[in-house]
């Protein structure tokens, strides 16, 4: 018996090639970032900030670690107040994996100038390509369905030798009460 798996055939990974495509195009998610201005946001919108060179230098060297907020020159966060020189976003630090208790998330809040910002993306629900995704993943499920069901729905393995396994019996008690 060998430990190694067996490499899947040519058939085989022409068969999983859409599955693989679809899968990754899912995986894009249903929603998107579309540019505001950022006289239009107000609090509790998600939204992904594009930072000037200047703040994100910074952060880098701020006293809070603010540097792990950071994805390269963007901040991804609900915005939490708004000031008229200054936005304030509450960005996601962690999630408690403790088994033992429920899971929690903590949160930072970013003070930001408004001269930080370069631009401002809002995070939207984009129903066409949700739609589109819940259709095809959809069909899919019943395209997979069916094939199952005029296939007979069983393995295509080895029949199992008649008899089964052999019956093994461990006496409990080896006298006999009366």
């Amino acid at each position: 018996m060998s430990l190694s798996s067996p490499r899947p055939s040519g058939c085989r990974v022409r068969r999983l090639r859409p599955a693989l495509v679809l899968a990754l195009a899912s995986s894009a998610g249903c929603y998107s970032y579309q540019p505001i201005q950022l006289s239009e946001i107000s609090p509790n919108t998600s939204v992904r900030v594009q930072l000037s060179g200047m703040a994100v230098e910074q952060l880098r060297n701020g006293k809070s670690n603010e540097a792990r907020l950071l994805e390269d020159f963007s901040v991804s966060g609900a915005v939490s107040r708004v000031t008229g020189d200054s936005v304030v976003l509450s960005v996601q630090t962690t999630q408690s994996s403790d088994a033992m208790t429920r899971p929690v998330t903590f949160y930072q809040p970013l003070p930001l100038a408004r001269s930080d910002f370069r631009s401002v993306e809002v995070r939207k629900l984009d129903r066409k390509r949700t739609t589109i995704t819940s259709v095809v993943l959809g069909a899919l499920a019943v395209s997979a369905a069916t094939y199952a069901i005029i296939h007979g729905g069983e393995s295509s393995g080895t029949t199992p030798p008649n008899g089964g396994p052999n019956e093994a019996r461990v006496p409990f008690l080896s006298f006999r009460i009366r």
